[in-house]
């Protein structure tokens, strides 16, 4: 009975040490059960206290296993508690060296495959392209041209020509859009393989104008634009690593006589841009007069290769109207070559076009200036001053332009040579002795007189007046 005292003692005290521990580490996740089964034994062993000692000796044995294990899980908890910055550093540098070589191992193996992107971006963020800002609008008509087209002057086209000292050379000449371009920041190793400017009259930038831009230069003119008119522009680089870089923007040109420069040709200009009695404008770009374009009687009148591309590619001319006769074109050049329309009209010069015999030839030619297929046009004779002047009269008058405007673009001409042919006013007074109550109403009613069409008339109105 004292044996069985000293067992009940000893499980008494190993009871005690367990909860003990179970008291300062409450969170293991044991204790309950543990607490439970401590209570039960204890229970037991006062209600059946005359069970054998051996069985209480087996139990003794099994909980001191336990609270063994317990002591070094103990051990091992206060040994984290009491290292945990230390450890959470060495799994923190853990996690981020395993990180980074992950990151190393990926950008080698994806390194060509990106290589391109990332010289684009870095491109594209580096290199920057500037522009003039073009707070004025841009004057695209000589001094002498602008001197004559104000009115305050009061002064003739000839008596203009001779006070800017004409007689050292021609004054028709149409000045350019002088464009600069500057770039800079193209990262070593990038070099450009193309350059282009693009301009165009509508903010999307549809049907552009496209002009190869010189990479070694900062600068390029721009000749035969229109005059009174918004352009938007766009520059774009493509580079050798397939990235394009550019900026866009926008200016205006003034509003003037548009002169145009053509290689191997004078005194050509655009008949659009003039304001009618009822405030409409004759559109630019439908029909230019000038001189005559192979040759045939002026040497210096003959077209170069450069002037042929400007007349088919930027002006895009699909017909010859020539006023000249078939006979007068010694050369048999058709300077335009046989893809745009050339028609030999034979017109008289002036007055005498109202002659009878002449009728169905001015007829004609106004029939097919009421067929949209036509144009662009150009219209001409040898030297665009007499004959195409004449028939500029007319055409411009049944469109409404003031008396005005009809002899200063008529006098225009004189900045070639400051010769004005006296025999115009007589074109003049004779269009005066028409019937009709304004010059325009005198015009429509001779051409209806020869056979053109009311809608041939309405159709030449709709084809080259803005609505």
């Amino acid at each position: 009975m004292k044996d069985e005292n000293k067992d009940l003692k000893a499980d008494e005290n190993i009871i005690d040490e367990i909860k003990a521990d179970e008291s300062a580490e409450s969170c293991v996740p044991e204790h309950s059960e543990q607490h439970h089964h401590t209570s039960h034994s204890h229970h037991s062993h006062h209600s059946h206290h005359g069970l054998h000692s051996g069985h209480s000796h087996h139990r003794s044995r099994h909980s001191h296993h336990r609270h063994s294990q317990k002591n070094k899980d103990n051990k091992f908890i206060a040994f984290i508690k009491s290292h945990k910055s230390v450890l959470v550093n060495i799994i923190s540098c853990t996690v981020s060296v395993a990180l980074l070589v992950i990151m190393a191992t990926t950008i080698d193996f994806s390194k060509k495959s990106d290589e391109k992107i990332n010289v684009k971006d870095i491109t594209q963020s580096t290199i920057k392209i500037e522009t003039p800002v073009f707070s004025e609008k841009i004057s695209l008509a000589n001094n002498a041209i602008l001197y004559y087209m104000n009115s305050d002057n009061n002064s003739g086209a000839v008596d203009t020509y001779r006070l800017f000292d004409g007689y050292k050379g021609a004054l028709n000449f149409g000045l350019p859009a002088n464009f600069t371009y500057l770039v800079a920041g193209i990262p070593n190793g990038v070099e450009v393989v193309s350059a282009e400017l693009e301009l165009s009259e509508n903010s999307d930038y549809e049907n552009p104008a496209v002009y190869k831009l010189n990479i070694e230069d900062s600068e390029i003119d721009i000749y035969n634009l229109k005059t009174g008119t918004k352009y938007y522009y766009r520059i774009k680089y493509i580079l050798n690593n397939d990235c394009e870089v550019g900026t866009i923007g926008s200016f205006e040109t003034e509003k003037s006589p548009r002169i145009m420069n053509i290689d191997g040709a004078v005194n050509v200009r655009d008949i659009g841009g003039w304001t009618t009695i009822d405030g409409k404008t004759v559109k630019q770009g439908l029909l230019y007069r000038g001189s005559e374009l192979d040759g045939a009687v002026k040497a210096d009148y003959k077209l170069t290769e450069k002037g042929l591309k400007e007349m088919l590619r930027d002006l895009g001319i699909r017909f010859d109207m020539d006023l000249r006769a078939e006979s007068e074109n010694q050369t048999g050049i058709d300077a335009l070559g046989k893809g745009v329309k050339h028609i030999y009209y034979g017109i008289p010069m002036y007055a005498d076009i109202f002659k009878p015999e002449y009728n169905e030839a001015v007829r004609d030619l106004f029939a097919e200036l009421s067929d949209e297929s036509n144009y662009p046009v150009y219209m001409h004779c040898t030297y665009g001053v007499d004959r195409t002047g004449t028939i500029c009269y007319l055409l411009e008058a049944l469109l409404g332009l003031p008396q005005d405007a009809l002899y200063q673009d008529y006098e225009l001409s004189a900045f070639t040579s400051g010769y004005i042919n006296p025999a115009f006013n007589g074109l003049v007074e004779y269009v005066n002795t028409l019937d009709g109550a304004t010059v325009k109403e005198k015009v429509e009613n001779y051409l209806i007189s020869i056979g053109v069409t009311a809608q041939e008339i309405s159709d030449i109105r709709e084809i080259l007046l803005e609505n």
